[in-house]
């Protein structure tokens, strides 16, 4: 069996006063706004528009309506899920020059992939540099 990842929100002209909202192997986050909602891969995307954001997990899907937001396993069981406060600065997820976080992401990737090297690369050298100190003077 295939399972396939996505996070989707879908509007629908014949309810205009609905998003559904779904998640399988792709993140999504709702930030609750006042009067508003809006619909992020990513928690720090929201920051800039609201502090408090609902988070879906595999198989969940919600409807948003004027009225809130109702939660559902893919089954049809409604869940009951609180939001979470984010104490976040929008200083700390800043985009800089970059339109939106999936560029800005893609543009750090390099040196995402540098640091992770560099400490991986120091933490073996280091370890054999001690591993083998340890070892002459145990002689």
């Amino acid at each position: 069996m295939r399972i396939w990842a996505f996070a989707i929100a879908i509007l629908c002209a014949d309810y205009p006063n609905e998003i559904i909202v779904a998640r399988q192997q792709a993140p999504m986050s709702i930030g609750l706004g006042q009067g508003e909602f809006f619909c992020a891969c990513d928690s720090p995307a929201l920051v800039s528009h609201t502090q408090v954001v609902l988070s879906l997990e595999n198989r969940e899907m919600l409807r948003l309506t004027p009225l809130g937001v109702e939660v559902y396993n893919f089954e049809g069981d409604r869940l009951n899920k609180l939001p979470r406060i984010l104490n976040w600065s929008p200083a700390l997820v800043d985009k800089h020059i970059f339109k939106h976080f999936m560029l800005k992401e893609i543009h750090e990737q390099a040196n995402v992939v540098r640091s992770c090297l560099e400490t991986y690369i120091i933490s073996i050298f280091l370890g054999n540099f001690y591993f083998s100190s340890t070892q002459r003077f145990n002689h």
